[in-house]
C-alpha cells in the first residue's frame, strides 16, 4: 500500500527542517565570529594550533631556556626530530614563517626565529 502525503504535512516538513538548516548555521556563524574576534584580540589558545606548530613553539621556548635566542629552520628541524634535508627544512620553516606572520613568533631579518618577547 502507497502512503499518500498531504501537500500541508510536506509543506509542515519542509519548514522544519528549513528551520532547522537556519538554526545550525547562525550557531556555526556565531562560533566562527568568536574564534576570530578571539584571535584578534590575541586570547587564543595554543591549543588552538596544529600540533607541529605547537611544538615548533615549544622547541624555541627549549632554545630560549637554555640560552640560545635565536634558531634557524635547519637546527629546528633537527630538533624536532627530522631529517636535515631541504624538504624537511623548508617545511619548517614555513610553518615557522606562518607562526610569525601571525603573531606567535619572531622572524629576525636574518632567517632565524625566537619566541616572543615581552
Amino acid at each position: 500500500m502507497q502512503e499518500c502525503w498531504g501537500v500541508g504535512l510536506l509543506l509542515d516538513r519542509r519548514e522544519s527542517l528549513v528551520a532547522s538548516v537556519l538554526g545550525l548555521l547562525e550557531s556555526k556563524e556565531s562560533a566562527a565570529r568568536e574564534a576570530v574576534e578571539q584571535a584578534q584580540s590575541g586570547q587564543l589558545a595554543r591549543a588552538a594550533l596544529a600540533p607541529d606548530n605547537q611544538r615548533i613553539i615549544s622547541m624555541l621556548e627549549t632554545e630560549a631556556a637554555a640560552g640560545r635566542d635565536t634558531v634557524r629552520a635547519k637546527d629546528l628541524a633537527v630538533a624536532l626530530g627530522l631529517e636535515a634535508v631541504p624538504a624537511k627544512i623548508e617545511g619548517v620553516r614555513s610553518r615557522a614563517k606562518r607562526l610569525a606572520e601571525r603573531g606567535w613568533i619572531t622572524r629576525h631579518q636574518s632567517g632565524e626565529f625566537s619566541i616572543l618577547t615581552a
